[in-house]
């Protein structure tokens, strides 16, 4: 095949492609950390963020796949209510290369199964149980992760008409707040697991998570009415400043980080979606 011909169909496949279903790449990036109010009220606080990273395929089998980002550099010391401090690209930045965002006639009538894209952020104070003890517990949490999205997420028929969404998140939910299931208990839920909360002291001022569908806005929007009036479970939103569920889509968002002690933090999140040329 000449060069010409050659342009011609990659050209054309692309053109399809695209005409199929919009693509392009899409990056998720925590750069700031606020104080809203110390966890130390005197001495001030040395904030630090974990981060645990997943995506999984809905109805899809081996395509869980989460990370997990345990630096635990020190972004402060003594920060007082209404300090400041940037995260760094390596701790989080993310990028997804290449996201096809789905329209509902994708999904329901050619059978393309929808991917959450997901971040977990955990902000923590220091304190004298040390870095390695903490580090061992975010990632026991990480696995318990693992595991459930691979047995909810990726079962056939997961998604269903779309309803499907939400009970599989409570299910995931569910399965990192109970205190029978290893790591997972302690982080999101101390009060359900005292050995977690005794490897991992005090330092944990809270957690949230940013997540989002690769589904179009007008797909979404008719899952969030789907859910009105069907009542499957409780639709996460994306209206929510802890635990926001978003199509894939380029915003900037606040992050609460509170829940264990009188710490409360936020996070700036920046998400991008680069539609393909």
């Amino acid at each position: 095949m000449n060069n010409k011909k050659r342009n011609f169909v990659v050209g054309l496949l692309s053109s399809l492609f695209i005409i199929a279903c919009t693509a392009g790449g899409y990056t998720v990036n925590t750069n700031q950390l606020t104080v809203v109010n110390p966890n130390q009220n005197i001495l001030g606080d040395k904030p630090y963020v974990a981060l645990i990273r997943f995506q999984s395929t809905f109805g899809r089998a081996n395509s869980t796949i989460v990370t997990t980002n345990v630096e635990m550099t020190q972004l402060g010391r003594r920060m007082k209510s209404g300090d400041t401090a940037d995260i760094p690209a390596s701790i989080g930045f993310n990028r997804y290369p290449v996201v096809a965002r789905f329209s509902r006639d994708e999904v329901v009538n050619q059978g393309k199964s929808p991917t959450i894209y997901g971040t977990i952020v955990i902000g923590m104070e220091e304190d004298i149980v040390g870095g390695s003890l903490v580090a061992d517990a975010i990632r026991d949490t990480a696995s318990v992760l693992e595991e459930s999205l691979s047995r909810h997420v990726e079962a056939p028929d997961s998604w269903g008409i779309g309803l499907g969404l939400g009970t599989v998140l409570q299910d995931v939910s569910n399965d990192l707040t109970s205190s029978s299931n290893g790591g997972g208990c302690g982080l999101f839920d101390t009060r359900a697991c005292s050995w977690f909360k005794e490897r991992i002291g005090d330092d944990l001022v809270g957690r949230a998570f940013y997540a989002a569908i690769n589904i179009d806005a007008e797909y979404y929007n008719s899952l969030s009415a789907l859910f009105d009036v069907f009542g499957g479970g409780q639709w996460p939103g994306c209206d929510h400043n802890s635990n926001p569920i978003c199509y894939v889509r380029t915003e900037n968002r606040t992050l609460d980080l509170t829940g264990e002690g009188q710490g409360h933090y936020r996070v700036n999140m920046v998400s991008e979606f680069t539609t393909a040329n």
